[in-house]
């Protein structure tokens, strides 16, 4: 009797989480509780807090300074006006991105998370999409406050005038924190996160610029890198494009391709690599 009641716990013992009385959890409510579990992570950080300023300075702030010092009695500022501080947000968009990630990975944080997570990839994709949401936020907020700014302060006057460069950005700023953050995953180092796509974007894709007329393939890297896109795409839009070269979709297919590639080898990495 006591042997067949030993076996009998022995086979509950080992029996499979099912088989408890306990239902295994999905992979969609796992990933919910990983998106939780960044999303806690980055609000009780005060750097989090420290960057969403930043952010949104680096729009307001441009305006604030056209409408104290203006040359005239009035200036008028229209959309364009309010992304002048487009190239700030943009190398924040990349340091941020690469940084937040490099963090995660120095400090073992995603050791934690290949422990309490039924997959590796749970934590950085829940990361990949709180940076998406937290950069389209910011984003809309530090426009709306540049917008605010240019309508109600003394001396100045909001005419509207063409909204594609708010839109583009909007759409490439999360693409650019996405490459940093990607190529932050797969070197596991925040400088090299951060350099080598700022250098790419604002050294190497001048180069390609000077010399695109002179070499084709120099021309196909140049037009199918991301740092001119939200230019390409204004210009395209206004018909400014020579011999309409560039098309609003095919910027629009550089972004998304540069999206897909940084997600990808940022996941491959995690996934493969083993923790140091």
């Amino acid at each position: 009797m006591n042997t067949s009641a030993t076996q009998k716990a022995q086979k509950t013992q080992n029996a499979p989480l099912s088989m408890k009385g306990t239902s295994p959890v999905g992979s969609g409510s796992q990933f919910l509780r990983s998106l939780k579990s960044e999303w806690v992570k980055n609000v009780t950080v005060r750097r989090t807090w420290v960057w969403c300023v930043l952010f949104l300075g680096s729009l307001f702030g441009p305006v604030t300074l056209m409408a104290l010092f203006k040359s005239g009695d009035t200036v008028t500022f229209q959309w364009p006006d309010i992304a002048t501080g487009a190239s700030i947000f943009l190398l924040l968009s990349v340091v941020y991105g690469a940084s937040s990630t490099a963090q995660e990975i120095n400090s073992k944080m995603n050791a934690h998370a290949f422990l309490t997570q039924k997959g590796r990839w749970q934590w950085l994709t829940a990361r990949y999409v709180l940076l998406v949401v937290m950069l389209l936020v910011l984003w809309g907020a530090g426009g709306a406050i540049a917008w605010l700014i240019a309508s109600v302060a003394p001396g100045t006057e909001f005419v509207g005038g063409s909204f594609t460069a708010m839109w583009a950005n909007a759409i490439a700023m999360p693409v650019y924190a996405l490459i940093g953050a990607g190529v932050a995953a797969l070197t596991r180092n925040r400088v090299a996160g951060l350099t080598l796509p700022l250098v790419w974007i604002l050294v190497i894709e001048n180069i390609l610029l000077a010399f695109q007329s002179k070499y084709t393939w120099v021309e196909f890297l140049y037009h199918w890198s991301p740092g001119h896109v939200v230019n390409d795409i204004t210009l395209s839009e206004q018909g400014l494009m020579p011999g309409g070269s560039v098309s609003i979709g095919h910027s629009l297919t550089v972004l998304a391709l540069w999206l897909i590639v940084s997600v990808v080898i940022g996941l491959v990495s995690n996934q493969k690599r083993d923790i140091q």
